[in-house]
């Protein structure tokens, strides 16, 4: 967000997402694996729902951000690190 606000022109919409597009479950399961708990059961899918939506940071490189982590793996991990330190 830091280096949005050093850009003069944002456009009206900008997706603030890593590099690496997963679903929330992917996300939600590899958490629960890194701490050491079991996955959460599996919501019952809804057949209206939308499914498979990804959402792409190609504006947001555009404008020169790059992310410190690739994807919310590494993202998650180096927090949880930090975390256990103190």
């Amino acid at each position: 967000v830091l280096h949005l606000l050093q850009v003069p022109a944002l456009p009206p919409v900008l997706n603030l997402v890593d590099d690496l597009p997963t679903s929330q479950a992917d996300v939600l399961d590899g958490l629960a694996a890194m701490l050491g708990r079991q996955p959460l059961p599996a919501a019952p899918a809804d057949p209206q729902a939308p499914q498979g939506k990804r959402v792409r940071n190609t504006q947001l490189r555009a404008l020169g951000f790059r992310c410190r982590y690739r994807s919310w793996r590494e993202g998650y991990a180096a927090m949880l690190a930090e975390s256990t330190k103190a």
